[in-house]
């Protein structure tokens, strides 16, 4: 039962942050100057190509190593820890190297995703 509840908690969060990055994106106050909505397509595209390759591969090694609980408990710890470090992009950000402050948001959400329970 507290492995499900766990889980339940894990996903409302996941959820959350899913909701709110694009948001985070768009407003001018977080210093990314707002992004557009391709802009913000196309990262959310990356990402889900970085899910796509890695999530099965990760899962695999990860249930192999510590079954099915330990591969939640790591996955949870693992898949929140880059959502600590989205601000950065905004530390970063200038019409200069947008480019690159979209790579590293693609990549960092990719890795969140690949970590999210299935």
């Amino acid at each position: 039962r507290s492995h499900l509840i766990a889980y339940w908690l894990y996903s409302l969060v996941i959820i959350n942050i899913d909701e709110a990055f694009p948001l985070y994106c768009i407003s001018r106050n977080t210093g990314l100057g707002g992004l557009q909505e391709n802009e913000i397509g196309k990262i959310l595209s990356a990402s889900g190509v970085i899910f796509a390759i890695g999530q099965y591969k990760t899962y695999t090694i990860l249930c192999d190593q510590f079954g099915i609980y330990g591969s939640l408990d790591l996955s949870a710890a693992l898949g929140i820890l880059p959502v600590a470090l989205f601000p950065l992009a905004s530390l970063v950000y200038t019409n200069a190297n947008k480019r690159w402050s979209m790579v590293y948001l693609a990549l960092l959400s990719g890795v969140t995703k690949v970590f999210q329970p299935a």
